[in-house]
């Protein structure tokens, strides 16, 4: 029973974590964004074909179609007819990016940049680049050059923190997050980053902002549930599952929080209840390997040999390489 306690103990780690993977803002983009067709661009460049600025146009429209090798040939065009256009290049790199050539995205913005040093959403876009590819130096780097003319730009403030978390200076995270609250009282995202980190510090500051979340964005269950795994973690069993209710009414198809749920009736025992909490989370994640596992611990707990190695088979179905449950399959069909 230790071993199980311990096991599912790890597996509620997991969980732990709420992940955010938030886009830069792009407020005053400046882009000549049409609403006509593609017909109908189309035809005018019949009777204009050297006008790089509909063929700019048509690969905006190409673009937000998801049609991406016509909206660089597009592009390219463009730029053939007018290379020194920085708004050009900047949607060149935003096509490259889209078609995950991030180092040809990348070379893109800083031309871009280089045509006009003060081009900030270039240099918003070239930042971000720079944080998803984990280059954090040239990311900071680039965040405080826009700061340095922008000290209230919320984007580059925020992914500033994001790129102190990753490196794990987790005061000056809390700090610039604090920071982009400041300027901007109503960005959620800054604030369940703070809720986050006091977290991880076991602060129950934690909670206050948790709290302000919920007020920000009170049909998200992201808010609660966070606040409940801060109570699982540290042994608030009571609470963890007031909190998880609490997620469900705002999101009944909130799988973690039965995850969670399950996790802490697997602890106390009440492994009929895990059962029920990961039926459904198998309906509402059908991929998810760990809750089959667990279902074939709880099983295997209430004395159901059938239905555990069922369990664990499909478990090892889906992810043939799971220790856990390998082990677990073995020292159940030896007994």
């Amino acid at each position: 029973m230790k071993k199980l306690i311990f096991i599912t103990a790890l597996i509620a780690l997991l969980w732990a974590c709420n992940s955010n993977s938030d886009k830069a803002s792009n407020k005053g983009q400046q882009q000549t964004i049409t609403s006509k067709s593609v017909t109908e661009i189309s035809a005018e460049i019949e009777q204009d074909a050297t006008n790089p600025e509909l063929y700019y146009r048509r690969a905006n429209v190409y673009f937000e179609e998801k049609m991406l090798d016509a909206a660089l040939a597009d592009i390219e065009q463009s730029l053939v007819l007018r290379a020194d256009q920085p708004l050009y290049l900047f949607m060149k790199g935003r096509i490259l990016y889209a078609m995950n050539r991030t180092q040809d995205a990348a070379n893109t913005y800083e031309e871009a940049i280089a045509v006009k040093p003060d081009f900030e959403e270039a240099q918003l876009k070239l930042a971000e680049l720079y944080y998803i590819v984990k280059e954090h130096k040239k990311s900071m780097d680039l965040y405080n050059v826009i700061l340095a003319n922008n000290k209230t730009n919320t984007a580059a403030l925020f992914f500033k923190g994001m790129n102190f978390k990753e490196i794990g200076d987790t005061a000056s995270a809390i700090q610039t997050f604090q920071k982009t609250y400041e300027v901007d009282p109503n960005h959620y995202d800054a604030v369940m980053q703070l809720g986050n980190l006091y977290a991880g510090l076991k602060n129950k500051i934690a909670l206050d902002y948790y709290v302000t979340a919920s007020r920000l964005k009170p049909k998200s269950a992201e808010p609660p549930y966070s606040a409940g795994v801060f109570f699982q973690q540290n042994g608030d069993y009571k609470k963890a599952v007031k909190m998880y209710e609490q997620a469900l009414k705002a999101d009944e198809k909130y799988y973690q929080a039965y995850y969670n749920s399950a996790v802490i009736n697997m602890e106390i025992g009440r492994y009929s209840d895990a059962i029920v909490n990961l039926n459904t989370v198998v309906r509402l994640e059908p991929g998810l390997v760990d809750a089959y596992y667990m279902r074939g611990l709880c099983y295997e707990a209430n004395k159901n040999k059938e239905d555990a190695i069922v369990n664990y088979q499909y478990t090892l179905e889906l992810e043939p390489k799971h220790i856990l449950a390998q082990k677990a399959l073995a020292a159940l069909k030896n007994k």
